[in-house]
């Protein structure tokens, strides 16, 4: 039992409070759920330059939000880099690989925006089929889980779109 009290001990030392940065972060969400990112967007930088703290991730994860809201999705992108460096383990952790993936989208990266969606799909709970459809339509991988698997099959796939009332529309 005693050793168990030291590891947890350990991994909470690494995290300190800070008053600042609570009410920071509280501010932000405030602004946040009123639909002032750009002012969210300041508080919860003001928390995400600070040392680690209570905070920290779920700073990340509303100032990523609050630039894809922007439409800064380059920034976008490297905050959730970072977070996904920072806390590989979050709780935030499949939602900012979607957000990334909508931020790759909006910047036309379609092969790593792809790529980021099926990472979010794949976990050990869910699986997916994944399907080559080069010539003969055939089953590459019958249902995997496989992140490295799954991003191969979107390699090199071309995405268009068309709106079907605008002349001109062309697909890739």
């Amino acid at each position: 039992a005693r050793l168990v009290f030291l590891l947890a001990s350990t991994a909470f030392s690494q995290v300190r409070f800070s008053q600042t940065d609570e009410t920071n972060y509280t501010l932000g969400v405030t602004s946040f759920r009123q639909g002032d990112y750009s002012t969210a967007l300041q508080y919860f930088r003001q928390v995400m330059n600070d040392s680690l703290n209570q905070r920290s991730a779920e700073s990340y994860y509303y100032g990523a939000r609050s630039l894809f809201n922007l439409r800064n999705y380059q920034q976008s992108a490297v905050v959730i880099d970072t977070f996904l460096v920072k806390f590989p383990q979050d709780e935030h952790r499949y939602d900012m690989i979607y957000i990334l993936g909508a931020d790759y989208y909006e910047i036309g990266k379609y092969e790593e925006a792809a790529a980021e969606f099926v990472a979010t799909s794949a976990s050990k709970d869910r699986e997916m089929a994944v399907i080559d459809f080069t010539g003969a339509t055939r089953v590459a991988q019958n249902f995997t889980a496989d992140p490295t698997a799954l991003k191969s099959a979107v390699q090199g796939v071309k995405f268009g779109t068309l709106r079907p009332n605008e002349p001109g529309q062309s697909t890739e």
